[in-house]
C-alpha cells in the first residue's frame, strides 16, 4: 500500500498533472477502437501515466531520445506502455488512425512541418501543447533566460501562426484550450511545490492573467491526399 501511495505522489508534479487531465479530456471523443496513443518525445512519462489510467483499453507508445527520460518513463509506466529510447523521426508510419501527442516539443524540433507531414499517413489526430509566446509568463521567463527564445525554443511563434503552420501539414484544428500559468521550467517536482504552484495558478486565473501554455487538437483532413 505504501509503495502505491509513493508512486501516486511522484506523478503529481505541476503542471504535468493538470496537463494530463486536460489532454485526456480533449482526446477522449476522437479515440477510435484499436488506436495507439503515441507520446513522443515522452520525457519522464508523467502525462502517459495518467493516460494509461484514463484509457486502459488503448495501446500506449512512448519514445524519447534521452536515455534518462526513457528510464524514468519505463519505471513510471511499469509495463503499461511500449517505452523505448529513440528519435521521433524513426516513428513507424504504417497507415492508421493513431493519435500523436507533442508536448512542449514542436518549438524544439528541427523542421517539425516535414516530420509531421511524413507521419501523417499514420496519425489521424495530433495533440500539440506548447508555450503561448505572447503570454506575460513566457516573456518574463525569456527575460530571465534570453538564450531560450530563438535558441532552444528555435521555432517559437504566436498561437495563431502555430495553428496555421500545423494546418499546413494536412490537419485542421478542431479543439483548443489554454493551459497552465506557471512555467514548467520552474523545476517543481515535489508534491509540496505542486500544491503551491496549483494555488498560485488559481490566484492568477482569478486575476484574469493569460495562461502561459496552449493545447490544440488537430484532425487529419480528407481533402489533402495522403502521401
Amino acid at each position: 500500500m505504501l509503495a502505491r501511495i509513493l508512486r501516486a505522489l511522484e506523478n503529481q508534479s505541476y503542471p504535468r498533472r493538470a496537463w494530463a487531465a486536460a489532454i485526456a479530456d480533449m482526446i477522449s471523443p476522437v479515440l477510435v477502437p484499436g488506436a495507439t496513443i503515441v507520446d513522443a518525445p515522452c520525457g519522464g512519462g508523467v502525462i502517459a501515466f495518467r493516460l494509461a489510467r484514463s484509457f486502459p483499453g488503448c495501446r500506449l507508445e512512448l519514445r524519447d531520445i534521452s536515455g534518462a527520460a526513457t528510464e524514468a518513463a519505463i519505471h513510471r509506466l511499469r509495463g503499461r506502455a511500449d517505452v523505448r529510447r529513440g528519435d521521433v523521426r524513426d516513428l513507424d508510419a504504417t497507415p492508421g488512425h493513431d493519435l500523436w501527442i507533442l508536448v512542449n516539443s514542436w518549438f524544439l524540433l528541427d523542421d517539425p512541418d516535414s516530420l509531421v507531414r511524413s507521419k501523417r499517413v499514420r496519425f489521424a489526430h495530433l495533440l500539440v501543447l506548447c508555450d503561448d509566446v505572447e503570454s506575460e509568463n513566457y516573456r518574463a521567463f525569456c527575460a530571465r533566460h534570453p538564450e531560450f527564445h530563438g535558441g532552444l525554443n528555435r521555432n517559437a511563434q504566436p498561437v495563431d501562426e502555430l495553428i496555421a503552420r500545423v494546418e499546413g501539414t494536412g490537419y485542421r484544428l478542431i479543439h483548443s484550450r489554454p493551459l497552465g500559468f506557471i512555467p514548467l521550467h520552474a523545476r517543481n517536482e515535489s508534491l509540496a511545490a505542486s500544491l503551491l504552484f496549483s494555488a498560485c495558478e488559481g490566484v492568477a486565473r482569478r486575476r484574469g492573467a493569460r495562461p502561459g501554455y496552449w493545447a490544440g487538437l488537430f484532425e487529419r483532413t480528407a481533402d489533402d491526399p495522403l502521401p
